[in-house]
């Protein structure tokens, strides 16, 4: 997980510096920068479709569609 947090800010100081015209730091002053250590979690959001898996109401049909407006996971 600390690897995954160390990238994550890595890649977000690598963008900012790219954008600045700065050249990127180490992937250890990034999470420094960020506050990386004191991470204790990370939520994941989003919208889109899900399709219910199995048996359709006709074999010709495809698998129903739902609409997913909103999920987030913590």
């Amino acid at each position: 997980m600390r690897r995954l947090r160390v990238l994550a800010a890595s890649a977000a100081i690598a963008l900012a510096s790219a954008a600045c015209g700065q050249t990127a730091g180490t992937p250890e002053a990034a999470a420094e920068a960020l506050g990386a250590d004191t991470v204790t979690s990370i939520e994941y959001g989003g919208t889109g479709r899900w399709f219910q898996f199995g048996q359709a109401a006709n074999p010709t049909l495809p698998w129903p569609q739902f609409d997913v407006s909103s999920y987030i996971s913590d």
